[in-house]
């Protein structure tokens, strides 16, 4: 009998029927900013999308924001990316104090206009601020995400603690973190690897990097805009995910057709279903971005 040799992600592919991959590469479509979300620019760049009544407090506190043309801009484009940051930092900080923005982390995000594939940690945004600003003012943000594979094609899954910030409680990627300013992603996927699931990822052990998707939808904060550099790791048998920074309740094994089932009940985060989406779709090898 010929035995055919399959990876964990076609193991966990094979597992599903037709229909039920179907489904499950359907669950978590972007969206677009509708009529009630308004652009707002810096010089020449689109920054990011408000509602009116935010876009009205920008006009009404940030210096040289305007109406021009039917968009709001900031005519800020010429001063120093120092400058800029510090002014939308204390901007963020002011709306902190005054109750209106929620979930502050004190870590900055760094926002380029034309990123670079994957973005260079060492190239100058237009600025850095609070990372919790980027929903505020629906900028475009990046993240990594990790699918963890078992041996068998079950995937590893953690529960996010109800303290989290965003999505308490529900199910995500094995791990996960945003990218902060000044750093890479192959930075990330190794200290979030270390600090959410305790792994290290040993020689010779099979990581895929799939590439990017964008996770865009209304979130609670305002609009979310992130750009996921998404990861597919298979587990040695003897390796079991153990959260190190209090952030993962719990992990879990699941068989596929568990996963579709929480993914169909909304048990997972959005971008949790968008990474694995990505993750089972046919991609060809990428180099590590180092």
């Amino acid at each position: 009998m010929v035995q055919h040799c399959f990876s964990p992600t076609a193991r966990f592919i094979h597992r599903l029927s037709a229909d039920e991959r179907g489904l499950l590469l359907k669950a978590a479509p972007s969206a677009t900013p509708g009529p009630d979300l308004l652009p707002w620019y810096c010089g020449p760049h689109r920054v990011g999308w408000v509602s009116p009544e935010r876009a009205h407090t920008l006009q009404q506190q940030w210096p040289q924001c305007r109406w021009e043309s039917g968009r709001l801009v900031w005519s800020a484009s010429q001063e120093s990316v120092e400058d800029r940051s510090q002014f939308l930092q204390q901007w963020l900080i002011r709306q902190r104090d005054e109750g209106l923005l929620s979930g502050w982390r004190g870590e900055a995000y760094r926002y380029w206009s034309r990123p670079k594939y994957p973005p260079d940690p060492d190239e100058p945004g237009l600025f850095d601020c609070e990372r919790a600003g980027f929903r505020y003012l629906g900028m475009r943000s990046h993240a990594v995400h990790i699918n963890g594979f078992a041996s068998d094609g079950d995937l590893w899954c953690g529960q996010r603690a109800l303290s989290k910030a965003t999505d308490p409680g529900l199910l995500d990627s094995l791990s996960a973190g945003g990218l902060s300013a000044g750093q890479g992603i192959w930075t990330v996927l190794q200290r979030e690897l270390w600090e959410e699931a305790g792994l290290v990822i040993e020689q010779g052990q099979a990581l895929q990097w799939l590439g990017s998707i964008d996770s865009c939808r209304p979130v609670p904060e305002g609009w979310q805009h992130e750009t996921l550099w998404v990861f597919n790791l298979e587990l040695g048998d003897d390796q079991v995910p153990s959260n190190q920074d209090g952030e993962v309740a719990r992990f879990l094994r699941l068989a596929p057709r568990e996963v579709l089932e929480r993914v169909r009940a909304q048990a997972f985060t959005p971008d949790a279903v968008l990474a694995l989406q990505i993750g089972l779709a046919p991609a060809s090898r990428q180099p590590h971005p180092a």
